[in-house]
Formats: C-alpha cells, sequence, structure tokens
C-alpha cells in the first residue's frame, strides 16, 4: 500500500503540472474566455489522464465501479451546463450547475484521489 501512496502522489503531481501548464497557456491567449479550445483541451485530458492513472491504481472491480461514478458525474454536469442555456427554468438551472461546480470539483484531480482512497478503505479489504 505504500507504494501506491507514493505512486498516486508522482501521478497526482505530474497531472497537476501538466493542468497548471495548460491553465497558463489559456491564461495568456484565451485570458476571460469562458469558452476557449484550451478548456476543452484540459477537460479532455484531465478525464483521460486521470482515467489511465486511475486503470493504473485501481483494483479491477474499483476501475468499473470509478468508470461508472465518474461517468454519471460528468453526465449530470453536462445536463446542468445544458438546462442552463436552453429551457425556461435557466437561473435555477444556472444557480444548480454553480453549485454543483463548487460542490463536485470534477475539472480538478481531486475526485481521483478520494476514489483511489475509497479503493484503498473498502475494496482493499476484498483483497484480504
Amino acid at each position: 500500500m505504500r507504494r501506491s501512496v507514493s505512486v498516486l502522489l508522482a501521478y497526482m503531481l505530474g497531472l497537476i503540472i501538466c493542468l497548471a501548464i495548460i491553465e497558463l497557456i489559456h491564461d495568456r491567449y484565451y485570458f476571460a474566455a469562458n469558452d476557449s479550445p484550451m478548456i476543452r483541451v484540459k477537460t479532455i485530458f484531465l478525464m483521460v489522464a486521470g482515467s489511465l492513472i486511475m486503470k493504473s491504481l485501481l483494483s479491477p472491480a474499483g476501475f468499473r465501479l470509478f468508470l461508472v461514478a465518474y461517468g454519471i458525474v460528468w453526465i449530470i454536469y453536462y445536463g446542468l451546463s445544458f438546462l442552463s442555456t436552453h429551457g425556461s427554468y435557466t437561473e435555477v438551472f444556472g444557480d444548480a450547475l454553480v453549485f454543483y461546480k463548487k460542490l463536485g470539483l470534477i475539472s480538478t484531480p481531486l475526485p481521483f484521489f478520494f476514489f483511489w482512497l475509497f479503493d484503498q478503505v473498502f475494496l482493499g479489504e476484498e483483497k484480504k
């Protein structure tokens, strides 16, 4: 388990550095733009790199559970995003989207760390 912690920290540090570089590029060329190509690149990079990190660190059952949970989190996010720009209750869904962004922090590596911790605590017991 100790090796797994050091590997997780190394992967997360690399992921944070890459996300910071993407954010610097966004700030340099697309300052104050909420819908720039770099935001899309950052989102796709976070999803793909995070999933690859989780595949290498989680148990097979934990990885399947992670994919389902992470997919549901992003579906809720994009559903709220769509409903906040389309429909008759845009202000309600806009407020819900802001709350969800603050609560979920899905555009950060934090969900990966929490799910790894969940896997170590609950699913790690199955191995023993």
